[in-house]
């Protein structure tokens, strides 16, 4: 009897994750200065990098995945680990901040989980709840954790789209036909800069010990297919996963060149990976990194990667000119 109601009073206190974060919400006429851009965070371990976004004075804050490592069935586990999130006082000095935020599989559920995880759902309804997405029912029914916001007035737009590259993932799609359907409705918006934020990178030749959009080719002949069709100007992908950082640029897929920035070390590293469209690579255990914009008569975009005595050791600019139509 005892055992059955302490199992009613956990369920109770966990049957909802209140959000710990502010949403970004709307479109805004302030233009961004700087964005914080994170991804895999080991929840559990020390994470000093974390406490250093507090101090890059950024307008958004952009969780790509991995936030935790829930790697779990349990719902009520996964609640736990988001709790545990919420409690660290790095994760509360940037809560106040816009937040945009998508997942990765260690916070859908498991390793490699996708398509095929039994508890994706349940696994949704938490992370919406947890990342401050709005109740509204054409958002709570979506197939997946995506949005996409602009920010900032005309001349200084720079249009945020957060894919969810876990929900529908398989061994022959990265996305479904709604998702399809979504991104080419963003993409007729206009705005300046682009970023397209995947949790796995877009890049990232197949073959190596990490997912990426090429170990599913039709997938990302699709993605270029629909980007040269709507005439997509201002791009950069933005991703996570690899626990390093790194710069990534092909010059045979738009009328430009494509550029990825990519990092994912808050407390992890591991030797990179071969990547034949690598420009740069970082390593770090504990870094963290940002976005900022000069909106001057070129407007640009820097990427930058520092270490704990805040030492820059990864940069890239790129000048709205250079990744212009």
């Amino acid at each position: 009897m005892r055992f059955t109601l302490l199992i009613g009073l956990i369920i109770t206190l966990f049957s909802r994750v209140p959000s710990s974060v502010s949403p970004a919400s709307g479109e805004t006429t302030k233009p961004l200065k700087a964005i914080g851009i994170l991804a895999c965070l080991r929840h559990y371990e020390p994470a000093p990098a974390l406490d250093k976004y507090a101090t890059l004075d950024a307008d958004l804050m952009l969780w790509m995945g991995d936030n935790i490592y829930a790697d779990t069935d349990s719902m009520l586990q996964l609640k736990q680990d988001y709790l545990q999130l919420a409690e660290l006082e790095a994760f509360q000095a940037i809560s106040h901040i816009p937040t945009m935020a998508t997942w990765d599989d260690h916070d859908l559920g498991q390793d490699s989980a996708g398509a095929h995880y039994p508890k994706r759902d349940e696994s949704k309804t938490i992370f919406m709840d947890f990342w401050g997405f709005p109740d509204a029912p054409q958002v709570r029914s979506q197939p997946g954790v995506y949005s996409a916001q602009i920010f900032g007035p005309v001349g200084k737009r720079v249009q945020v789209i957060m894919l969810d590259t876990r929900y529908a993932n398989s061994d022959t799609r990265v996305l479904d036909e709604q998702q399809w359907l979504w991104l080419a409705q963003q993409l007729d918006k206009a705005s300046e800069f682009r970023l397209i934020v995947s949790s796995q990178q877009v890049l990232l030749p197949s073959g190596t010990r990490f997912e990426g959009w090429a170990d599913v080719p039709k997938e990302q002949d699709r993605l270029f297919s629909l980007l040269r069709h709507k005439k997509t100007s201002g791009l950069i992908f933005v991703s996570g996963d690899q626990h390093f950082a790194e710069t990534s640029q092909r010059n045979d897929l738009l009328s430009y060149p494509v550029h990825e920035w990519t990092h994912a070390g808050i407390n992890q590293d591991e030797d990179h990976l071969p990547n034949q469209y690598r420009t740069q690579v970082a390593h770090a255990k504990h870094s963290y990194a940002s976005i900022t914009f000069q909106w001057s008569e070129d407007p640009s975009a820097t990427f930058t990667v520092r270490d704990l005595e805040e030492n820059i050791i990864l940069t890239h600019t790129l000048r709205l000119s250079e990744i212009s139509l």
